[in-house]
């Protein structure tokens, strides 16, 4: 049994709680307003039935859990308590959003800086993932002279901040790893995800494109193994990487890193200081 029906207030003994009982109206209450509501309004008999049909076929479905009938949002995963995920709290800065490449040296740079800068605000940014390189393209090594450029600045950032990148020599797709951040987000383990990644790639020289090594993040984080997998095998998120990215350059971001608030938006990496004058509104 699903746990938003176990935690319904369905009472021990199986029945609907006594306050629904005592607050629903009687059936013949319950006709009686329906057929005023006809001679006032000159409702059809057919509009009456299916006013009836619905109102009964909600009426049941809520005495059963003993909660008002928001089946659908409890299917889906929402509620007003779960809507506040690490990446997504009420107390986050409105509208603003840290765009990603998990294979990005600089991406992880400037998130461990944004962190930073959130830590001293108490607020969230969220994060959202893209692929700054061409998605279509042939995979490549860290020799490349895109990736050996980030890289060579990755590095220096890093050693200004006190960490060292640890360089593979073939650059992975990031798609998977997105997948599997966004899998975790529907968790509300987005932040602990992100870092889990980052850190494989870029501190521990692991291949994120593995599908092998997503799934042990994956366990690490205390998600299903058998889902997680499966997620992983099929391109669930396909849509909403797509979306994300169509956000990313509607919003000014053409390749990761980028930040985005409602007084600006900031194009490659940036640090504490630069991020933290953005949030501020300055």
């Amino acid at each position: 049994m699903a746990a938003w029906e176990m935690n319904s207030g369905v009472s021990k003994s199986g029945s609907p709680p006594a306050r629904f009982k005592m607050s629903r109206p009687s059936d013949a209450s319950f006709f009686a307003s329906v057929l005023t509501a006809i001679v006032a309004e000159g409702l059809s008999f057919s509009t009456f039935a299916l006013n009836c049909m619905v109102s009964l076929i909600m009426s049941s479905v809520g005495l059963k859990y003993g909660v008002a009938p928001r089946v659908e949002e409890a299917r889906s995963g929402w509620s007003p308590q779960a809507a506040t995920s690490t990446f997504d709290a009420p107390m986050n800065p409105p509208s603003s959003r840290f765009f990603f490449d998990a294979v990005d040296p600089l991406s992880f740079a400037m998130h461990r800086a944004l962190c930073a800068a959130e830590e001293q605000r108490d607020i969230r940014v969220g994060r959202e993932p893209i692929e700054s390189y061409p998605s279509d393209a042939p995979l490549t090594d860290t020799r490349d002279p895109f990736w050996q450029a980030r890289w060579a600045e990755g590095q220096r950032v890093a050693e200004t901040m006190g960490f060292s990148l640890v360089q593979p020599d073939l650059v992975p797709r990031s798609r998977k790893a997105h997948e599997l951040f966004l899998h975790a987000k529907e968790s509300a383990l987005a932040r602990p995800a992100l870092d889990a990644i980052f850190e494989a790639y870029f501190l521990d020289g692991r291949d994120i494109g593995r599908i092998d090594v997503l799934v042990d993040i994956a366990h690490s984080l205390g998600l299903d193994l058998t889902e997680s997998k499966a997620v992983l095998d099929v391109d669930r998120y396909e849509a909403d990487l797509a979306r994300i990215h169509r956000q990313a350059t509607e919003a000014g971001v053409t390749s990761a890193p980028g930040l985005v608030a409602p007084t600006g938006t900031l194009q490659g990496f940036h640090n504490q200081a630069a991020i933290g004058t953005l949030l501020d509104g300055r």
